[in-house]
């Protein structure tokens, strides 16, 4: 897999600075997301157990080097150090079959304060140059569930195409994918 340094440093953007996820801020998923009412933000960030056992999980792919492994950035506000959300890249393979080693999967979740401010898209613009630049990776890859039409819009927006008849899923979760 890759080295663990390349994840430690996020450079800011614009409005924005990331913090890698570690089991000493791991906690912080919860204050922002506690009380979120959001169907679509993962239950793993809303209860202490389970948030305890997604970022048991994560350290587990990541020291095994699986194909699914791939880290999490606390998103804050540069002005005020306000915690408002999270970024994430996964499915980091080094598969050459396929061009699997091209590809990543990206996933956000902004606090419902921070809404309509895009803040995601500025979080998702800037984690392409670090897959990019940093990782090597070229295509990027989304999961959306099918009623998620603000997620929708963004990554629509960015100019994802939807090309869930290409990839095998459930039946409520459309694929996107773009590159970069």
């Amino acid at each position: 897999m890759f080295e663990n340094h390349l994840f430690d440093v996020v450079k800011p953007s614009v409005r924005l600075e990331y913090e890698l996820v570690e089991e000493s801020n791991v906690i912080k998923l919860l204050k922002i997301f506690k009380e979120d009412d959001n169907p679509y933000v993962t239950e793993d960030y809303k209860d202490l157990k389970k948030l305890k056992k997604y970022y048991k999980y994560m350290q587990q792919l990541r020291t095994s080097q699986s194909n699914l492994a791939g880290h999490d950035w606390l998103i804050k506000l540069k002005d005020t150090q306000t915690y408002i959300g999270v970024i994430s890249i996964y499915e980091l393979s080094r598969e050459t079959i396929n061009d699997h080693d091209h590809k990543f999967t990206i996933g956000f979740a902004i606090g419902n304060a921070y809404h309509r401010n895009y803040y995601a898209t500025e979080a998702i613009l800037h984690l392409f140059d670090f897959a990019k630049n940093v990782l090597g990776r070229s295509l990027a890859l989304a999961y959306i569930q099918d009623g998620n039409r603000p997620s929708k819009q963004l990554f629509q927006k960015l100019g994802f195409e939807d090309v869930t008849d290409e990839y095998m899923g459930g039946p409520d979760v459309r694929f996107y994918h773009l590159e970069i």
